[in-house]
């Protein structure tokens, strides 16, 4: 029972280290007709495969057009309306989802890829009207939008990629039924939990009670985004 206690422990620990990325994730298809989709809550975490497979399947998408931003975080969407204004217009007018919590949505660009997808990139200059689109196959349009962390000013790093996003909607958007999809690589704003110090004190085994179960003990699971390091300690205080 001791040994599997301390097992238990360490793998609620290190469960932490593996934590993916969660960022926002804005959909919508206007030539689409408007469903009302149950809210999802803010601290609600969506993984990849829950998110493709019962989230974005329901817009049954052919053509997808991603607009992929370095950081974008919900503090990005809530402090910044302005700056958002044109994309929470078609968020309204639209068949549209916000999902606040996806892990790692950025995997769509190789998913759908090996699901058959055309995949064509759109790097930050380079001309919208251009873009070598299937007439027959399904298309999948990256846009890399213009990197909001270099930029000393969030809120025109902000502004300047929904400028872009407006463009290439204008040039490609209305050539046929596309469904869009704004997201990050990682979030903007740093998660404060890595600022902790990252060791741990956890009793040797042989000093958790054997006549007592796991769920007997107090405890508490904690989760760390960095290298931390892990000592066990006696009652003496002595590793």
């Amino acid at each position: 029972m001791a040994a599997t206690s301390v097992i238990l422990l360490l793998c609620s620990l290190f469960s932490g280290i593996l934590a993916k990325d969660r960022v926002p994730v804005l959909i919508w298809n206007n030539n689409q007709v408007k469903d009302n989709f149950p809210a999802v809550p803010a601290l609600q975490a969506i993984d990849y495969a829950t998110f493709q497979s019962k989230y974005l399947a329901n817009f049954d998408a052919k053509n997808i057009i991603l607009f992929i931003q370095d950081a974008l975080s919900v503090e990005d969407l809530s402090s910044h309306p302005s700056e958002f204004q044109a994309v929470d217009k078609w968020m309204t007018e639209s068949h549209s989802l916000y999902l606040p919590n996806v892990e790692e949505p950025g995997h769509l660009t190789h998913d759908l890829a090996s699901h058959g997808y055309n995949v064509v990139s759109l790097e930050p200059g380079v001309p919208a009207a251009g873009l070598d689109l299937k007439q027959q196959d399904n298309n999948l349009v990256v846009v890399k939008l213009p990197s909001t962390l270099t930029n000393p000013s969030r809120s025109h790093a902000l502004q300047k990629a929904v400028e872009v996003m407006q463009n290439v909607i204008s040039k490609i958007g209305a050539k046929r039924e596309f469904t869009f999809i704004f997201t990050g690589l990682k979030p903007s704003v740093e998660d404060t939990s890595s600022k902790y110090d990252g060791r741990v004190r956890v009793r040797r085994a042989a000093e958790i009670p054997q006549e007592q179960g796991f769920h007997s003990e107090s405890c508490v699971k904690m989760y760390f985004k960095q290298n931390f390091t892990f000592q066990i300690y006696d009652k003496t205080g002595e590793v």
